[in-house]
C-alpha cells in the first residue's frame, strides 16, 4: 500500500488500466487496501469505470475480493465497500454475467448485505 501512495505523491497517472483492464482503484479495492482506494478517491479515481475482462466497477472487485480473497482481510474489503459507496459508487451496475455486488454474497454476509441494501 505504502508503494501505492508513493506513486500518487510522485505524480502517477491512477487512471491507467492494467491487467484485465483495472486500475489502480480496481486492484486496492479487490486486495481490501483500503487508505489506497481512500487516497485515489480523494485524487478523483473513477469509481464506475469498468475493467475490459468482467465488466467489474471497483465496488464489484471489492466485493468480489471480499468473498474470495480469504478471511484475514475482510474488515479492510468491508471499508473499501463502504468508502466506494460513500463516494457514490452504483451498486446496481451489473458485470459481464449479469451479476450486480449484492450477488455475490451469501446470507451469512450480513455486513455488506447492509450497506449494498
Amino acid at each position: 500500500m505504502m508503494v501505492g501512495l508513493l506513486y500518487i505523491e510522485k505524480g502517477a497517472t491512477i487512471h491507467h488500466a492494467g491487467c484485465h483492464g483495472g486500475t489502480a482503484l480496481h486492484w486496492a479495492a479487490w486486495t481490501g487496501r483500503d487508505k489506497l482506494v481512500q487516497r485515489l478517491l480523494q485524487e478523483g479515481a473513477d469509481i464506475h469505470k469498468r475493467c475490459t475482462t468482467f465488466w467489474g466497477t471497483p465496488l464489484l472487485w471489492a466485493v468480489h475480493g471480499f468473498k474470495f480473497g480469504g478471511p484475514e482481510n475482510r474488515y479492510h474489503q468491508i471499508n473499501c465497500v463502504r468508502l466506494l459507496l460513500e463516494a457514490g459508487s452504483d451498486k446496481t451496475i451489473p458485470n459481464k454475467s449479469g451479476e450486480k455486488a449484492v450477488d455475490f454474497l451469501s446470507e451469512e454476509d450480513v455486513k455488506l448485505r447492509q450497506l449494498l441494501s
